[in-house]
């Protein structure tokens, strides 16, 4: 059974599409219990007309390339990526590492740049969900776009200091500092300095990237 349901960022996000899923599915097999989706986020998160996830560019094209990581490549990776800030980095943590440096790398190249010059400033925007980490925390059947961007930084750095460690490293700690500002007001103001950084033009690039790693999609049965 093929699914195809496009949803505009400006009324739900990838969570809200799995709770309509699920209770589709539960609905469809006759259950009991059906979770509805709940709507009182929308008064918290108000949809806004100037609301932009991207810069448009990066919606121009498909992917155009699929990677897929084996079980063996996955813990060599996080092997890799391991060290004494984070001795046990996660498998999305190290792929965001991976994916970020090679980005880094292909723009250094494009540019003409080689090996032993300092890299363009950069920055990774990772989607967080905000549920459970709210205060107070709303419920994960919430439907709307509940989630706050997790801005990665990096400097203008050497070859020897944007090595995979370094990047889980800085990863991870931008996750702990997420943790410690889950306040709506916090949330709406790094929205805004997102949407100030994506103004920036050639200044710095920036990359973009979305787990649904552990996300209940596979809950979802049609029976």
């Amino acid at each position: 059974m093929a699914i195809g349901i496009y949803t505009n960022h400006k009324l739900a996000d990838a969570a809200s599409f799995i709770t309509f899923l699920k209770a589709w599915a539960a609905t469809a097999s006759g259950l009991p219990d059906v979770v509805s989706a709940d709507f009182t986020a929308p008064s918290i998160f108000p949809a806004r007309d100037d609301f932009q996830t991207l810069p448009p560019q990066v919606y121009e094209k498909p992917p155009q390339k699929v990677y897929i990581f084996n079980a063996s490549k996955l813990h060599a990776l996080k092997a890799e990526a391991a060290n004494m800030r984070v001795q046990q980095p996660t498998r999305v943590e190290a792929i965001m590492a991976l994916l970020w440096k090679c980005t880094m790398d292909a723009s250094r190249s494009r540019l003409g740049l080689g090996s032993t010059n300092p890299r363009k400033p950069s920055i990774l925007v990772i989607s967080a969900n905000m549920r459970a980490q709210l205060v107070p925390p709303l419920p994960e059947s919430s439907f709307g776009n509940i989630g706050r961007p997790l801005v990665v930084h990096t400097d203008d750095e050497s070859e020897n200091e944007m090595n995979l460690p370094n990047l889980v490293s800085s990863i991870r700690e931008s996750k702990l500092e997420l943790s410690k500002n889950c306040g709506v007001s916090e949330i709406c103001g790094l929205l805004t300095e997102l949407r100030k950084l994506q103004m920036t033009g050639g200044e710095m690039d920036m990359y973009a990237h979305t787990s649904w790693s552990r996300m209940p999609l596979y809950e979802a049965d049609f029976g």
